[in-house]
């Protein structure tokens, strides 16, 4: 079922998106880089046994940290395929710089940063924009 979810009309925006984006794809911790009221939003499908969501935001950093693993009680495979602006995702001491056309695959059991990284148009909306499917991980 296609949901589309905007911290457009939300009180505490980053609040909200937290949940949003726990909901969509796995928890994580959002922090704005910008000091001023954060917006995000998400379209997204589930596709059989796989989350898609195409995610649109102002400049933040998403960290996937132990105490959010510590919750979990499944493995996900995250593949990010950035369809704007650019993002740089840290996992294991090694960083992959995602520019458009670019892709890479987080593992939801290891602690990691997502960071959306550039503005490229002057909308409300930053263009980072990171397409991300979520799947669980075989046995």
């Amino acid at each position: 079922m296609k949901a589309v979810l905007s911290t457009h009309n939300q009180r505490d925006r980053l609040t909200y998106w937290n949940d949003v984006i726990a909901q969509t794809l796995i928890p994580f911790e959002v922090n704005a880089l910008e000091d001023r009221p954060f917006f995000g939003k998400v379209t997204s499908d589930d596709v059989a046994f796989v989350n898609l969501a195409k995610v649109t935001s102002d400049q933040s950093i998403a960290r996937r940290t132990k105490q959010l693993i510590a919750q979990q009680t499944e493995e996900w495979v995250l593949v990010l395929f950035q369809l704007g602006g650019e993002s740089i995702l840290a996992q294991d001491r090694r960083e992959a710089h995602l520019q458009p056309g670019d892709w890479a695959l987080a593992i939801s059991i290891r602690a990691f940063d997502l960071r959306l990284a550039e503005r490229l148009l002057p909308s409300r909306a930053g263009d980072a924009r990171p397409y991300a499917a979520a799947a669980p991980a075989a046995d």
